[in-house]
């Protein structure tokens, strides 16, 4: 039970990671500056310095959420 919480907690600090690269322009820079070791080790570590802690494993699982609830979105924007 413990590791299922810690492993909620991790996706939700991923997904936040997510949603907060696409809001703040001096995270996005941070991100950018990366084009040359886009490694997703790199990501995660920067995550990490802004006090997010998550995996790769993780941030793959919420990159797979977030998509899958954008085209959701998407979805149900094209069918009104």
């Amino acid at each position: 039970m413990f590791t299922e919480k810690k492993t909620l907690m991790a996706l939700q600090s991923a997904l936040r990671f997510i949603q907060q690269t696409r809001r703040d322009d001096v995270l996005q820079k941070q991100l950018q500056s990366l084009a040359h070791q886009a490694a997703l080790e790199n990501i995660v570590c920067l995550g990490n310095r802004i006090g997010l802690s998550f995996t790769v494993e993780e941030l793959r699982a919420a990159f797979k959420y977030d998509w899958a609830m954008r085209w959701l979105r998407q979805q149900k924007r094209g069918t009104k």
